[in-house]
C-alpha cells in the first residue's frame, strides 16, 4: 500500500509561487470517500487568502467553497458529519474574536458561525462524534478542550484534569468511548466521551445547577437540584482551562447546596459538578 500515488487536485498556483500552495487540513466523508474537503493555508507572501475546496467525485473536479468564511485566518481542521456529506465544520486559528468554528449544511454553499461563547483563543482541531442522534463536537484549542451539542447549543469546557496546555490533535476511539488529546509538550491524554442527556440511551437525571450571586465578589453558592448520588466532585475552571478548585463532597438527598470562598480573581469561570461520568456545568463571573 502506498507504493503508487495519483494526483487528484488541480488547484491554481499563486502568482509568483514556484510550488503549489500547501494543503494543511483534509477530511473524507466516512460513507463515501469520493467526497473530500481540503483546506489551503493562507500565504501572506503571495497575497493568497486561505481556501476551502470540496470534491464530490474523488478529485476529478473541485469547487472553491470559501465564500462566507474568514479567509484571512488559518483554517486548521475540518470534520464531516458521518451521515450527511453536505454537513461539515471548519476551525480557525488566530485571535479574531468570535471567528473560531463555522458550519455548513449545504456542502459549503453557505456557512454559519458556530463560535458563540468560545474564548478568543486559536482552535487547532475538531472531531465529530459519530452514531448519535444529535451533533456532538470536540475542539482542541490553545487552552484545552471544549465540546458542543445541538441539544445544549453552546460550547462547554471539557478539560477535566487536563493541564492548561495547547491541544494540537484529537481522536475518538468509538469502541471504548474514549477521547484522546495530543498536546504541545505534555504528551497524550485520554478521557471518557461526554455523557449527554438523551444520547446513546444514557439519560442524565432531571437536574439543575445554579451559581449565585452571579456576578460574584468573593463567595459563591452552588446549588444542585435533582442530584442522584452519594457524593459529587466540585470543579472550578478558568476560561483558559486552568483548574482552580477540585474537591469531592458528600451528598444527602436530591438537593445539595455548598458555599465556597475560593479566592478567585476577576474573570469568567466554569463550575462543574461530576457524579461518575455525568456532569452539569454553569458559568459565573467574578467582578
Amino acid at each position: 500500500m502506498g507504493e503508487n500515488w495519483t494526483k487528484i487536485s488541480n488547484f491554481p498556483m499563486a502568482a509568483g509561487a514556484r510550488n503549489y500552495l500547501k494543503i494543511n487540513a483534509l477530511a473524507l466523508y466516512p460513507n463515501n470517500n469520493s467526497v473530500i474537503y481540503a483546506a489551503q493555508r493562507i500565504h501572506y507572501e503571495y497575497r493568497q487568502p486561505s481556501r476551502i475546496w470540496r470534491t464530490l467525485d474523488s478529485g476529478l473536479s473541485w469547487q472553491d467553497v470559501t465564500a462566507g468564511l474568514p479567509d484571512s485566518l488559518y483554517f486548521t481542521s475540518i470534520a464531516i458529519d458521518d451521515t450527511d456529506s453536505l454537513c461539515a465544520w471548519v476551525t480557525c486559528g488566530g485571535f479574531l474574536e468570535g471567528q473560531k468554528v463555522y458550519r455548513t449544511r449545504d456542502g459549503g454553499a453557505t456557512w454559519e458561525n458556530l463560535s458563540m461563547n468560545l474564548p478568543n483563543i486559536p482552535v487547532n482541531v475538531i472531531v465529530f462524534q459519530e452514531n448519535n442522534a444529535n451533533d456532538i463536537l470536540y475542539i482542541g484549542t490553545d487552552a484545552g478542550v471544549y465540546y458542543y451539542t445541538t441539544a445544549g447549543n453552546t460550547w462547554e469546557l471539557y478539560s477535566n484534569l487536563l493541564p492548561n496546555v495547547i491541544v494540537s490533535d484529537l481522536e475518538i476511539h468509538g469502541p471504548t468511548r474514549k477521547l484522546y488529546a495530543g498536546t504541545f509538550g505534555r504528551g497524550i491524554w485520554m478521557t471518557d466521551l461526554a455523557q449527554v442527556s438523551g444520547i446513546d440511551g444514557e439519560v442524565l437525571p432531571a437536574s439543575r445547577l445554579s451559581v449565585y450571586p452571579n456576578p460574584a465578589a468573593d463567595q459563591i453558592t452552588i446549588e444542585v437540584e435533582g442530584i442522584n448520588s452519594s457524593e459529587a466532585v466540585v470543579e472550578i475552571i478558568s476560561v483558559t482551562g486552568q483548574q482552580i478548585y477540585l474537591k469531592t463532597e458528600p451528598v444527602n438527598g436530591n438537593r445539595w447546596v455548598k458555599t465556597l470562598d475560593p479566592g478567585l480573581q476577576s474573570g469568567l469561570y466554569f463550575v462543574r459538578i461530576w457524579t461518575g461520568n455525568h456532569h452539569l456545568t454553569a458559568k459565573f463571573l467574578v467582578q
